[in-house]
């Protein structure tokens, strides 16, 4: 929940803030927010250019499925490769 208010933030503004700022607005600790903002980056609901650089919003391509159904077929196919992969696996 911490997270939804800078989320917010970079969703409307479709710009980029640094991670302390970031972490600043979520009003978590210090350690507590770098380690929401390495789980946002690794879920793709934030990008950056580099290890330590700005961030912003992102949307990860296993959602556009849902977000907008059969608008990007090639997400869709995406997701079933991937749920069938994942199926076989031993």
């Amino acid at each position: 929940m911490e997270a939804l208010r800078p989320l917010h933030y970079l969703f409307v503004t479709q710009g980029s803030i640094t991670r302390g700022d970031f972490a600043r607005m979520t009003g978590l600790g210090e350690r507590t927010a770098t380690t929401l903002i390495g789980k946002l980056l690794g879920a793709g609901l934030l990008l950056s250019d580099s290890p330590r650089g700005a961030v912003r919003f992102g949307v990860p391509m296993d959602a556009l499925r849902f977000l907008l159904p059969n608008l990007w077929p090639e997400a869709e196919a995406a997701a079933c490769r991937h749920a069938m992969d994942v199926a076989v696996q031993p």
